[in-house]
């Protein structure tokens, strides 16, 4: 399994305070309710589902929706957030859970969030796209959205420090990244994370974790590769035009 971020984990809270706050989920929501629509997707597993953000959205359009995620503490707050939805806890590479039941089931499967980016292997990605292929129905969407390696190379910082302050808290982080084994598109983040709540700390923590961008050639290949060949396309998000929104079906 993957090691699991302290902002996944034991702070989970922080993330679905935060979170709201740095990405519009109504916008994300926006852009794949338009292909579930055009697909006539009814029945969605979202991978890398966190805290129910977006499952919100999705599951109150009236989607048979279940999410799935590694972390548990991530999972306790979205069945909470959102009851009607269904949650499963399994690594986003092998989705044990759902292979045998699911197999050839679902009309779409997302992976919102940058999730993707967590697979920063060739063969964790292949691993992942191949049993995305075996759980769509034929025909069925596959889509999901990264960090533009592009963008990568040309924004990339070093060291940054951004506060937030949400309902009388002050959020702080200071970032720091480092390219691994000298690629430009894989980056090791380390964040330090202090919340205050008028001025008394109620939180201080550290959290690590390695994200990998892509370019679209690469997504190309790598969709080809698991017999997702259908129906590519790929397009800045026009809220996040650093982020990558691509799709196939399943041939």
């Amino acid at each position: 399994m993957f090691p699991v971020r302290a902002l996944y984990s034991d702070y989970s809270w922080v993330y679905h305070e935060l979170y709201p706050e740095i990405f519009d989920y109504a916008q994300d929501f926006t852009c794949y309710n338009r292909l579930l629509r055009a697909h006539q997707a009814y029945h969605v597993l979202d991978i890398g589902c966190g805290t129910g953000l977006l499952a919100w959205y999705l599951a109150n359009a009236g989607y048979d929706y279940t999410g799935v995620d590694l972390s548990i503490g991530m999972l306790s707050i979205a069945h909470h957030y959102v009851p009607q939805a269904r949650f499963v806890q399994c690594d986003m590479r092998d989705l044990a859970p759902l292979r045998s039941l699911y197999a050839g089931t679902y009309d779409a499967i997302l992976c919102t969030g940058r999730a993707f980016g967590h697979l920063t292997t060739n063969t964790d990605i292949l691993a992942c796209l191949v049993t995305v292929y075996g759980l769509l129905r034929p025909g069925g969407l596959f889509s999901f959205d990264v960090i533009d390696g592009n963008r990568v190379m040309t924004d990339f910082q070093e060291h940054n420090y951004v506060t937030n302050f949400i309902h009388g808290r002050e959020f702080q982080r200071i970032f720091h990244n480092v390219r691994v084994n000298e690629s430009k598109f894989t980056l090791h983040t380390s964040t330090h994370f202090q919340i205050t709540n008028n001025g008394r700390i109620i939180a201080e923590f550290e959290d690590k974790f390695t994200h990998r961008s892509f370019l679209q050639d690469e997504l190309v290949m790598f969709l080809w590769r698991a017999g997702l060949r259908e129906d590519f396309t790929c397009a800045p998000l026009p809220h996040l035009p650093q982020v990558l929104l691509a799709s196939a079906c399943k041939i």
